[in-house]
């Protein structure tokens, strides 16, 4: 019994110091794009922003970057953006350079989400 106090007690002690590390992180996470760099900004509200370069492009609970990738001759960036939870998935934000500004689209905000994009050399599917 006493193992498994001295256990539970330990368990707590990390998570609370885990929080606090986390609270504490509000450096945003840069990834660098065509010349410039998205940015993922943890806000006082709890949630993620996504920017390129100053340029608002999503906002919501759950923010990540999924991958960059080459269609033709043009590099895209997907990420993930949604409310957290279990009840839907994430939408997937696709964005790119067009010429001098950042153009970009949502897959699957309406839907509950969007299922894991598949690339070809030319082609995103979903």
């Amino acid at each position: 019994m006493t193992r498994y106090l001295m256990a539970a007690a330990l368990g707590l002690a990390l998570a609370a110091q885990t929080t606090i590390v986390r609270a504490q992180d509000s450096e945003p996470e840069t990834i660098p794009f065509e010349g410039g760099a998205f940015a993922i900004t943890e806000t006082p509200e709890m949630d993620k922003t996504l920017s390129f370069d100053g340029q608002l492009l999503a906002r919501n609970y759950y923010v990540s970057l999924d991958r960059i990738i080459l269609l033709g001759d043009t590099n895209v960036a997907l990420f993930w953006v949604g409310e957290g939870g279990n009840a839907c998935g994430p939408a997937m934000l696709i964005a790119w350079r067009n010429g001098g500004s950042m153009d970009s689209d949502i897959v699957g905000e309406d839907d509950c989400g969007a299922p894991p994009a598949s690339a070809t050399s030319d082609t995103l599917y979903f």
